[in-house]
This record gives structure tokens, C-alpha cells and sequence, in this order.
């Protein structure tokens, strides 16, 4: 047994304290990653070069974005890199040895303890809040495993969900700024597509190619596979199909013509007034069990919207629907683009048949001067005819009948023109004046059949009649009124071939009455019934079907009918189909409506002393041939043609009556009347206003002028002569009837 001395104890005790330092140290350093290389001299010298082992992991695990460590299987802090150190606020040399417990808030402790165990057996992940040593908290996700085989102890990686929920949220921006940046995009190109369409519209140019740019623009806004376009159709009360894109022709003929009752989202549009989106057909309840669901399948249609066009007075003019394949529920922001895409389309197909209607109007009004001409020429024929025959020195007493008779029928002809003419403008200025009384729908009816029999039995037409079995009284002007179903009568007599059908069938309903007047002619056309009771509108006329008339006939009938309360409704199945027209009337109340009749008041009557009469008219063809009548009648007649000549003529020649005409040059009848009356010697005279003007205003300025009457040309003999009969010598002083 060796025997050390005590310097020798001395000695290997300082030697001893010399290696710990040196150890303790060279640990401090390899924590703090100072060193690249350990020597170990252990009877054999052997070099560690930690460059060419580990520090590519230990530069890997510095670099790393999260905080990485190593613990005890205590959890004491071994190991950390510079994220870990700055996650927990302490340089790494403070925190090496000290629990990471320490570092967690109470409330986490019990998740920590669960980690630090099973991770010896697994890796485990948790959520904990961590406290750095200046107080503040911030929550961390930990991600704990056992260190390589053999070593005691955990490793430990630790993410900072503050940065990283910050990092989804940024991405979420991110992302939520490319969505908004490509909706943004695609919102341009939908303005700009639509700013184009608006364009084009505007151009208009072929509007068939329009329609389907409409359709394109519509896809790509609602990111569609297939699209239509309808145009409501208000005489058939349905949608017809206008252009398509995408889907086969057969659906778009099997919804060429869609109905009301037609169960699709298009109809159901049209009834509710507002859009119609169906996700999916096979789930919609209107579509399901329906022959419709047969059809989108057939054209592999599972998703459909339907948005209606209507026009800034909110009447429905069509439809603009998207389709897809697959089920689909649009994006609210395609609907809105679509809603500008559909106001568009809608002022367009407004303002396109606005348009037609002009054009149609100015065509109707070129159609009506011709037809004007023509009724007007018909006439003339004869007229001059039997006027050259009048010329021959010696005519026959048969040939001089036949011609007067001509003259009398023709003139007459051209008299009932020129008053439908004048009916028609009565009606649209509401200056038509009705005379009602209470009279039965009976009376009516056959006073129209007096006036529409002889036309239907010279077309030889069988004529049915169905009346009520009581009897049904109208308040109303039974002249207007038989006139109006003569008219319906004659027109069914015209237009209805030899030996046709005509049914006159009357039913009370409530407190109305329907009037049917139905034939088996030569039908309407579909597209003709909404115009049919426009003014100057005919049906299409033949050679071999000519047509008398001004085509003002209906326009005058729906409204005389208008006029007394009720409505005209016109139906056809097309042509050679026949034609219906059904009159609703509203029966009369109970309390009966007198007639209206004022007593005509009792004035004096001026004398016409030896028929002394002047003529006033600057036509000089009709002062002449009606001063010649006058003078076949026994009476004295002068004539004179404008009005200042009137004034001087009746100054000399002091007639007791005067006709004068108002529409004069020079001075008019009007003012000629006022200076007549002016004089002493024109007070007691008779003026009558003859003209051409009828209106109410017309009469209401001939007394106020001072006139006595107001006659209408062309004045006939049989009114003229009553009047003069009239006129009393024993009853002298104005009178104004």
C-alpha cells in the first residue's frame, strides 16, 4: 500500500479541481455551441470534431423558425436554440437546468405534466400557455418526443400560435385579397361586356345576333352551360322562346310556347313577378312528377334560374333564364350583375317594340290614306257616271231616276265615312257625348240585326240567335250601341265564305251581360289579336276578298263599348278558323235612368219675308248649287264668297236668313257674325253657321259669335226645307236651336 504524502494529496486534489473547472467548462461551451472539436487524452490521444458531426444539425436547428430544446426526463432545461431562448425571454445560459414547468402558466400545468409523459412513449402534440420572465403570456404548441435510444430525456419543439395564427390570418388576406382581385377582375370584364351589349343595343343592327350576345353575357356572368330568352306575349298569356345558347334545339321547340300552367321556373317567374332559382330540378317541388322534369333531363338541365324582364312601368315583357348541369345555387353577386344585364335587355326589347309599334302605326296610317283614297274613289265612279248621263239633252224619266238615285246613295256612302271619321276623333278627345236611356238588350240587338241583315243574307249565312229567356236591361245609347254589334255583325258577314255560320248568343253573368258574335270565317292571325282593335288596323285583304271600309270600324266599337262601361275581347284559333268577339256590358241599376231630354225653349221665331236668303261660302261650287236649290223653292237668293263681301251683301240686300260658312279667307264666319249682328238692320236677322266642323267646341264658338244654328255639311234638302217651314212670318225675333 502506497503511502501518499500529504503535498502529493495536496497536489491531486488540485488536479482533481483543475479538470472539473475544465470539464464544467468545456460542458458550459458545448451548450453555448463555442466549440467545433473536443481532444481526449486517454493513453491514446482521440480527436471529436463536432464541425464534421454536428454542427450542420446544430446550424439546422438554430435556423429554424420555431423554438427547439432538450429536457431531462424531469423536464429540466439541457439544450435550447435562440428561438427558444427568445420565446421564453432569457438568455440560454439562464434557463439551462430550470424546469420548463416554471415557465407555463397554472392553468397549463396539467397539460404539460400529460406531455412530458406520454412523450417519453410517443410523440405528442398539445396547446399550453407559456409566461416569459417579464410577465407577459402568449399561447404555444408543443410537440414533445423521447431523445435517441439510450439517452434519458425529451426533445421538444415549440410553435408560437400568436405568429402563426397571425401567419394564417395573413394568408387568409392574402387569399381573400386574390379572390376579391379576380372578382374584381371579373366584375370589369362583366361592366365591359356589358357596356358593349349597351352599345349594340343602341347600334342595334341585327337583333337576332343581339339576343344571343345577351345570352353569351348572361352565361358568363352566372358562369352557366346554357341560356334563354322569351318574349311575353300578352294575347296568348304566355312566353315565347326568343334565343337560346347551349342546350338542344327540341327543348327550346317543346318550350317554344310556355304557358301559365306549364310548370317551370320561367312560368312560376311570370306568375310571382320576381326571380326564380332552383338548385336542383329533381328536388323542386313545381317540377317534380311533371312532364317538365322528363324534359330538363333530357337536355341535362339540374339547376335553372329564371329572372323576368320587365320595363321601367313594371309590365312583364319576357325572360332571361341560366342553366346548368350540375345542382348549382348562384353567387348573390352574379345575380346582381345579372339584374343589370336583365335592365338592359328589358329597355331594349321595351324600346324594340315601341319602335315596331311606330313603324306598325305609320304603316297602318300609309294603309288608311290608300284605303281612305280608295272608299273615296268608289264612289266618284258612279257619281260621275250619272252626272254625264244628267248632261245628255234628253234623258229618259227611267235613266233620270236611276241617276238621281245613284247620287243620293253614293253621297250618302261618303256621308257615314266622314262620320266614323269624325267618331273616331270624338272618342279619342272623350268629346263623344252618349244619349242613355234604359233600354232591353232585345231592342238593341234587333235594331243591329235590321241594319247587319240584308249584308248577311246577301252572303247567304245561316244566323243563329240565342237570347236570355228574361228580359235584360242596359243603361245605355241604343243608336251607339246597335251600332256597335251592326259593325261586329257585318264584319262577321265579310269575312265569312257563301253560306257560312254566324251564332248571336247573349247571357246574363252577375251584374253584366256577354254578347258573343261568332262565324266560321277566315279566322285571325295569332299575331294580329293584340292589334285588331287599333285604330286603322284590317285584316289582311285579297283580291279575291275585298275589303270595304276605313279600318276604323273595331277601333270605333271598343270604344263605343269602352264608352258605356264595358270591355270587347277578340278570339281566333288562326286562320279559317273563325273568329269571335265577345262584348261585356254591366247591366242597369236598379233605379232607372231617365232620359236625359231638354225642352227646346220657347223663343220667337223670325219671319222670312218673301224666302229672301244669302249664301255665304268661299267653295263657290257648293254657294252656287245650294243657292240653285233654294231658288227652285220659290225663295229670292243672292251669294257671296268670303266674309267682308257677306257683310256688304247683306247690307244691301237685308235677307231674313243667311247660311254662312266659317272657314273663310279674307275675314272668317265667325267675325263676318259678329258685325252682321253689330248693325241695326243685322239684329233680327237668322244666321246660321254652315261648315264642316262639328265638334262641341265648334258649336259652342258659333254661339258665342252669335249665330242662331249650327248645321253640319253636307245639309240635305229634306233638314233644309224643315227648317224654313219653320221659320214663321208671324213669329218674328231670333231663335238658336
Amino acid at each position: 500500500m502506497t503511502i501518499q504524502t500529504l503535498d502529493q494529496l495536496l497536489q491531486e486534489n488540485e488536479n482533481l479541481r483543475f479538470r472539473l473547472e475544465e470539464a464544467e467548462e468545456t460542458i458550459r461551451a458545448l451548450r453555448g455551441g463555442e466549440v467545433d472539436a473536443v481532444f481526449v487524452e486517454s493513453g491514446s490521444e482521440h480527436i471529436y470534431t463536432l464541425e464534421s458531426i454536428d454542427r450542420p444539425y446544430r446550424l439546422l436547428v438554430e435556423q429554424m423558425p420555431h423554438g427547439a430544446g432538450t429536457l431531462t426526463a424531469e423536464g429540466a432545461i439541457i439544450y435550447g436554440n435562440r428561438r427558444f431562448a427568445e420565446l421564453l425571454g432569457q438568455p440560454l445560459v439562464e434557463i439551462a437546468g430550470k424546469p420548463i414547468s416554471s415557465f407555463v402558466v397554472p392553468d397549463s400545468l396539467s397539460v404539460l405534466e400529460t406531455l412530458l409523459h406520454d412523450g417519453k412513449l410517443a410523440e405528442v402534440e398539445g396547446e399550453v400557455t407559456l409566461q416569459r420572465a417579464s410577465g407577459g403570456t402568449f399561447p404555444v404548441y408543443l410537440g414533445v418526443c423521447a431523445l435517441a435510444e439510450g439517452i434519458r430525456g425529451l426533445c421538444l419543439v415549440v410553435t408560437d400560435l400568436t405568429e402563426q395564427r397571425s401567419y394564417r390570418e395573413l394568408k387568409r388576406t392574402q387569399k381573400a385579397l386574390r379572390e376579391s382581385e379576380e372578382r374584381l377582375a371579373s366584375d370589369l370584364a362583366a361592366a365591359q361586356r356589358l357596356q358593349e351589349i349597351s352599345c349594340r343595343m343602341i347600334q342595334e343592327g341585327d337583333v337576332g345576333q343581339l339576343y344571343h350576345q345577351i345570352l353569351d353575357a348572361a352565361m358568363g356572368i352566372m358562369r352557366s352551360d346554357m341560356a334563354s330568352m322569351q318574349m311575353f306575349v300578352e294575347s296568348q298569356d304566355a312566353l315565347r322562346m326568343l334565343a337560346w345558347r347551349g342546350f338542344d334545339p327540341v327543348f327550346a321547340q317543346t318550350f317554344d310556347l310556355n304557358r301559365p300552367d306549364t310548370r317551370t321556373s320561367c312560368s312560376v317567374a311570370a306568375r310571382a313577378g320576381h326571380r326564380v332559382v332552383v338548385p336542383d330540378v329533381e328536388t323542386c317541388d313545381f317540377i317534380v312528377g311533371t312532364p317538365a322534369l322528363e324534359h330538363h333531363r333530357e337536355s341535362g338541365i339540374r339547376a335553372v334560374q329564371s329572372t323576368p324582364l320587365v320595363s321601367r312601368g313594371g309590365r312583364l315583357l319576357g325572360m332571361i333564364s341560366t342553366h346548368w348541369r350540375t345542382p348549382h345555387e348562384p353567387a348573390e353577386r352574379d345575380l346582381r350583375l345579372l339584374d343589370v344585364l336583365a335592365r338592359q335587355a328589358a329597355d331594349f326589347i321595351e324600346r324594340a317594340q315601341t319602335e315596331k309599334a311606330l313603324r306598325d302605326a305609320d304603316r297602318r296610317k300609309d294603309e288608311f290614306l290608300a284605303t281612305l283614297a280608295h272608299e273615296l274613289r268608289n264612289p266618284l265612279a258612279p257619281i260621275r257616271n250619272a252626272i254625264e248621263i244628267l248632261k245628255a239633252r234628253s234623258v229618259p224619266q227611267q235613266e233620270l231616276e236611276w241617276s238621281c238615285g245613284v247620287l243620293d246613295r253614293q253621297v250618302q256612302l261618303m256621308g257615314r265615312l266622314l262620320e266614323d271619321l269624325l267618331d273616331i276623333s270624338r272618342i279619342s278627345l272623350n268629346k263623344l257625348e252618349l244619349r242613355k236611356e234604359r233600354v232591353e238588350l232585345a231592342t238593341v240587338l234587333q235594331s243591329a240585326l235590321e241594319t247587319s241583315r240584308p249584308v248577311i243574307d246577301a252572303h247567304g249565312h245561316e244566323l243563329s240567335i240565342t237570347l236570355p229567356t228574361v228580359a235584360v236591361y242596359l243603361d245605355a245609347d241604343p243608336v251607339r250601341l246597335a251600332q256597335v254589334f251592326a259593325n261586329i255583325l257585318n264584319n262577321a258577314a265579310k269575312f265569312t265564305d257563301k253560306g257560312g255560320r254566324i251564332y248571336l248568343n247573349a247571357e246574363p253573368l252577375g251584374d253584366e251581360v256577354a254578347v258573343s258574335i261568332k262565324d266560321n270565317g277566315v279566322g285571325i292571325r295569332a299575331e294580329m289579336l293584340p292589334s285588331i282593335f287599333e285604330i286603322f288596323a284590317q285584316p289582311e285583304r285579297s283580291l279575291m276578298r275585298p275589303s270595304d271600309g276605313l279600318g276604323i270600324g273595331l277601333s270605333l266599337v271598343k270604344g263605343l263599348v269602352e264608352k258605356h262601361g264595358g270591355n270587347i275581347q277578340a278570339k281566333s284559333d288562326g286562320p279559317g278558323e273563325g273568329s269571335e268577339f265577345l262584348v261585356r256590358l254591366p247591366l242597369a241599376g236598379e233605379t232607372p235612368v231617365p232620359v236625359s231630354v231638354s225642352p227646346p225653349e220657347d223663343r220667337e221665331q223670325p219671319a222670312l219675308a218673301k224666302g229672301r236668303i244669302l249664301i255665304v261660302d268661299d267653295y263657290q261650287d257648293s254657294a252656287d248649287s245650294l243657292a240653285m236649290l233654294l231658288r227652285t223653292m220659290g225663295n229670292e237668293v243672292e251669294t257671296a264668297y268670303d266674309g267682308e263681301e257677306a257683310i256688304r251683301a247683306a247690307a244691301a240686300f237685308r235677307p231674313r236668313m243667311i247660311l254662312l260658312d266659317i272657314g273663310m279667307p279674307i275675314l272668317n264666319g265667325y267675325e263676318a257674325c259678329r258685325r252682321i249682328r253689330e248693325q241695326p238692320w243685322g239684329r233680327e236677322m237668322f244666321l246660321i253657321a254652315l261648315t264642316g266642323w262639328g265638334q262641341e267646341q265648334d258649336r259652342r264658338r258659333t254661339e258665342e259669335a252669335g249665330f242662331d244654328l249650327h248645321m253640319v255639311k253636307p245639309v240635305s234638302a229634306a233638314a233644309l226645307m224643315e227648317l224654313l217651314a219653320s221659320l214663321s212670318p208671324s213669329k218674328p225675333g231670333r231663335r238658336r236651336l
